[in-house]
Parts: C-alpha cells; structure tokens; sequence
C-alpha cells in the first residue's frame, strides 16, 4: 500500500470516527438542531475548522522536535490511544435524539469554544495526528497534506450529515444502522493502531 493511500485511508477512517462519535460536539449539533433547523447544527459541526489550527501548529512543533526514539515511544501511545477510541466505538450506545443540553443561539462561536474547552482535540493531535504527519511527511507532503484533508472531511462531514438527517427526520432513526456503522470503524481502528505499531518499531531500534 503507497503511503499516499495509506494516510488517506487513515485520515478517512479516523475522521468519520470523530464524526460520528457521541460526544460534546455532536450532542450540539444535535440539541441546535431540533431545537432550531439544520442550518444551526451545521454550524456547529464546522466548528473544528476554527478551533484546531493552533492545537495542531503547536503539537506538530512538539513532534518536530523530537527524536526518532522518542517519536516512536509516542507512536506507541499513539497506537494505545487508537485502540482505546476503537474500544469505545465499538461500545457505543445509539445517539439519543434530546435537545439537552442546549447551546446558544450563537451556533458557531458555541461550538468552538466547546471544541476549544474538549480534550478530545489535544489527545488526538498530541497522541496521533502530529506524529503520523511528521512520519509521514518525511515520506512524502501530498500524503501529509491527504491525511489532513480527509480528516476534517469526513470530520465535519459526518456531522453536517448528522444535522441534515436529524432535521429531517427527527428521532424517528433507526439506532441499528448508527451501531453496525460504529463497529465497523472500529475494527478500522483497530487496523490503523497496527499501523502506527509497525511505524513505531524502525524508529525505537536505536534504544537496542
């Protein structure tokens, strides 16, 4: 597998799991939502776009910084960080339809700051993100680059997409689709994290 196919597989897959994962974000773009119409939730799913740029500037110089060995020590806990988002993908309950808690009307600037206030962002750029890019941008800049940019498609996307089917049809959803799609991703998880294992060995061979 090229490693250009490989960081947009990954990107992909890691991005419509934090799309589609229950947390403070989707609970937002849910609550705004059915409390106001879809434009609202789609606000709130665009949030990333301004929230994470000084999140990922300032892990990827951590991860510039340092070394191979110590680069690959990250990877690991990269790796064990993956798992534990496979573990509660695969565990997930069905999102509940509720306008609790609601936002403010100021969509947007709510949903950023909720972003901004989440540790999910940090755990996943300091953990993941920024290491796999500096690995893989050594490798190749497109590959980088495509990492990046289907992360946040599928990111944002998947919540747009939230918003656009819960404003349509409410909580008349059927969970089983929503569960059967979260294990699926898990397992994708589960794959990536094998991915980040192997990466990590060549770089923790000078502590032999």
């Amino acid at each position: 597998m090229s490693v250009l196919i490989s960081a947009l597989l990954m990107g992909g897959s890691v991005g419509l799991v934090a799309g589609l994962s229950p947390g403070p974000l989707m609970s937002m773009v849910i609550s705004q939502t059915l409390r106001h119409n879809r434009r609202e939730g789609v606000k709130i799913a665009l949030a990333p776009l301004f929230s994470d740029l000084p999140i990922i500037l300032l892990t990827l110089f951590a991860a510039s910084i340092l070394t191979p060995s110590l680069l690959g020590i990250v990877s690991l806990v990269g790796s064990g960080y993956l798992l534990y988002i496979a573990y509660g993908t695969y565990k997930t309950v069905p999102l509940e339809m509720t306008t609790e808690p609601q936002a403010p009307p100021s969509s947007l600037r709510a949903g950023v700051v909720v972003n901004i206030l989440s540790p999910h962002p940090y755990l996943f750029w300091s953990t993941v993100g920024a290491p796999y890019l500096v690995n893989t941008h050594s490798q190749s800049a497109l590959a980088a680059w495509g990492f990046v940019l289907t992360f946040y498609t599928l990111l944002i996307g998947a919540k747009v997409a939230v918003a656009l089917v819960v404003g349509r049809y409410g909580a008349n959803l059927n969970p089983t689709h929503y569960l059967r799609v979260m294990h699926l991703l898990a397992l994708s998880l589960v794959l990536f994290a094998l991915m980040l294992i192997m990466d990590a060995i060549p770089l923790l061979m000078p502590l032999q």
